[in-house]
């Protein structure tokens, strides 16, 4: 049995808004939230004392500065946002991996259940998903491609290339990159990661594929979060609300 993907239009960036707190999540609710991680040096600082001591030396071990300040700002904002839902402080979280690197909440650091979550962060931009489904969101900076028709039938089915190759020249950059991120969020919702098999069964005149893991349902959500920015969001099942939070 083939599974149904539901698609929605670009969500535009003033679709985001800030949230009003507590952040109460609902079953039938899906949120995202956009953030920047070009910060102040005085929240960096603030942000630090957030951290486990193995994200300190992750932070450490990285060369460039800038690099540094984006992952301690990029986990920092993380453990807050996840705070919020679970009812405790940034720093009493507690992270681990399945065997294919896909993090997810000890059941430990709260008297609240965990919720699902998944974080991604290209330039000097995030989004992170949270609900209480499976869930995958990948976000790609848009840059020119030199050889985008050798690119794209190297990285993608045969059926999906030739969607690509059809389309006027303007526009084969953008939906190289929304193809892109939608196999990473699909591949991230599933908790395979790259190393996951990805069943495709079927691909329709919009480049959006009908996908299929242990016979369940998937949702896959395109938006643009920023400009020169493009995302997809896939959330397990269908019947679900949205709400696009950014943080301040």
């Amino acid at each position: 049995m083939t599974s149904t993907i539901s698609s929605y239009q670009f969500l535009q960036q003033e679709s985001w808004t800030k949230p009003a707190y507590p952040i109460k999540l609902k079953d039938s609710v899906v949120h995202v939230w956009r953030f920047s991680l070009e910060q102040p040096n005085r929240r960096v600082y603030g942000f630090v004392q957030f951290l486990s001591d193995e994200e300190r030396a992750q932070a450490a071990n990285l060369y460039r500065i800038r690099d540094r300040k984006r992952f301690i700002i990029g986990r920092g904002i993380l453990r807050t946002i996840l705070a919020s839902y679970m009812n405790t402080e940034p720093s009493r979280l507690q992270f681990h991996h399945n065997p294919y690197g896909k993090p997810f909440l000890s059941r430990d650091c709260s008297c609240e259940d965990p919720v699902q979550f998944n974080l991604t962060h290209s330039q000097g931009l995030a989004l992170c998903a949270v609900s209480n489904r499976c869930l995958g969101i990948d976000m790609e900076h848009v840059n020119p491609i030199l050889g985008i028709d050798a690119a794209t039938n190297t990285l993608f089915p045969k059926p999906e290339a030739e969607t690509i190759a059809k389309l006027p020249k303007n526009k084969r950059t953008e939906a190289f990159y929304d193809a892109w991120t939608r196999e990473e969020a699909y591949l991230k919702a599933s908790g395979d990661g790259l190393c996951g098999p990805h069943n495709k069964t079927e691909s329709g005149p919009t480049g959006l594929c009908r996908e299929e893991i242990d016979g369940s349902s998937y949702s896959i959500i395109s938006m643009k979060p920023a400009s020169n920015y493009i995302a997809t969001l896939v959330v397990e099942g269908h019947n679900f609300s949205l709400n696009y939070f950014h943080f301040d």
